[in-house]
């Protein structure tokens, strides 16, 4: 794994969300597919995948993982994000007590981040954003 965040395109990055949560997914790919980071583009692609009921890329892009990797915060969002939207709670759970434990700046908005909504629903995520003292 060697997620190229120096290369992160984030107007990109933000088209891609755009159509992404507009569930305009042919758009979404367009602009994942124009990302300047292979890694980050793959993470896109899984998601479009994990949001139309696919799971071949997620897990794909799960198995290129590894432990350390998860030290990196980027890793360890986007990692939550694509648990979460493939349905592993347990596992998307688990990586947000990581993020807390890595004191990522972004958990400040994990209330409302989108790429968190599968987890809302969960006893555990609303305990967890409490714990946080976002509720």
């Amino acid at each position: 794994l060697n997620p190229d965040f120096a290369k992160r395109d984030w107007l990109t990055y933000f088209q891609f969300s755009g159509h992404f949560f507009a569930e305009r997914f042919d758009e979404a790919t367009k602009a994942a597919n124009s990302t300047n980071s292979e890694w980050e583009k793959n993470w896109q692609l899984a998601l479009v995948d994990a949001r139309l009921g696919k799971k071949h890329l997620g897990s794909v892009w799960l198995e290129g993982i590894d432990a350390k990797a998860t030290e990196i915060p980027d890793v360890t969002y986007s990692y939550v994000s694509l648990q979460a939207f493939l349905g592993n709670f347990d596992e998307a759970m688990a990586g947000l007590k990581v993020m807390r434990a890595q004191r990522a700046p972004w958990l400040v908005a994990t209330r409302v981040d989108p790429y968190f909504a599968p987890l809302r629903k969960l006893p555990a995520f609303s305990d967890f954003v409490k714990q946080l003292g976002l509720a």
